[in-house]
């Protein structure tokens, strides 16, 4: 079979892959415990006051945490969502992994220095982790959500004459690019600030809303390929909200559209008193609207 008879056109549509970064305590875990059946991974211990998360047992070694996502693949479950919590701090497990391996104490000391061991841990990240995430995704159907925290580091802008502080993931500079470009999106976790000049001194103030940025700015790192609106609440349900609207997913979306192929259907009062009544019955719910739709669009098509 040729390469050209297998050409494919349009979105592919795959569970979520992002990552969430942030400061302590703005509600990254609060955010990745709303998300659909969701169950975290890491040795963090944010959600501990969050009463409905389910965890797996924090990995003691990378070997652990590598049977974990085996074992998500493998098995029967109910999960629909991984969060992993916190990226930097299970990097140290991989870091870990290739100290033991090359018989060294830390990872700089790897082949003599020059950046070796951090090319180590990357290889390690993205051969035998991401592969794991990518058959969580694409085979089983889990969103994936990879939690980090942020650092402020001096970032040198070539375009700029001076430089400026900006908030990073909390990653060695090479591990996290290979992150932003894995992931569909990084989401920069904050709180909303407002700034103002009282006195002829700037000030900032704000009311305590925790927010969403989607899209880099000179003083945060961020990116998506899901055309985002630049700033959401730091909720996700709203995350999913917005996702819905532009796909033509959102409830709202798909009842109108029901609706108006049902005028199409005037030759079949039959088939149709049947599609309005599980239009009722069927309320907002997305998965059952779109399985509604698509029996609807097949009537109308064996109509014509």
């Amino acid at each position: 079979m040729s390469l050209l008879s297998q050409v494919t056109k349009g979105r592919i549509k795959l569970p979520h892959l992002i990552i969430v970064y942030g400061p302590d305590g703005v509600g990254k875990s609060t955010f990745g415990a709303s998300a659909q059946s969701a169950i975290f991974l890491g040795t963090e211990n944010g959600t501990n006051h969050i009463e409905t998360a389910s965890r797996l047992p924090a990995p003691k070694d990378y070997g652990m945490f590598l049977q974990a996502l085996d074992e998500l693949a493998e098995a029967k479950h109910e999960f629909k969502t991984l969060v992993l919590d916190s990226a930097d701090w299970l990097d140290k497990l991989v870091q870990r992994k290739v100290c033991e391996d090359k018989q060294v104490d830390y990872v700089e000391e790897v082949g003599g220095g020059y950046g070796k061991g951090t090319s180590l841990v990357n290889a390690k990240w993205k051969d035998e982790v991401f592969s794991r995430l990518n058959r969580l995704r694409e085979v089983v159907g889990m969103n994936i959500i990879i939690l980090a925290h942020s650092q402020v580091k001096q970032f040198k802008d070539p375009q700029q004459l001076s430089d400026y502080n900006k908030h990073q993931l909390a990653l060695p500079d090479t591990t996290a690019a290979l992150f932003r470009q894995y992931v569909d999106a990084v989401l920069f976790a904050n709180y909303e600030v407002f700034v103002k000049k009282e006195g002829g001194k700037a000030r900032a103030f704000g009311d305590g809303a925790r927010v969403l940025f989607t899209e880099g700015r000179p003083g945060f790192d961020a990116k998506n390929r899901l055309d985002l609106p630049f700033q959401l609440p730091l909720s996700w349900e709203e995350f999913e909200r917005v996702l819905a609207e532009k796909e033509g997913d959102h409830p709202d979306t798909l009842i109108a559209s029901i609706q108006s192929m049902l005028k199409e259907l005037d030759g079949q009062s039959k088939i149709r008193a049947n599609a309005e009544a599980k239009l009722k019955e069927f309320g907002t719910d997305p998965v059952k609207l779109k399985v509604l739709k698509n029996k609807v669009l097949a009537a109308i098509g064996a109509a014509a």
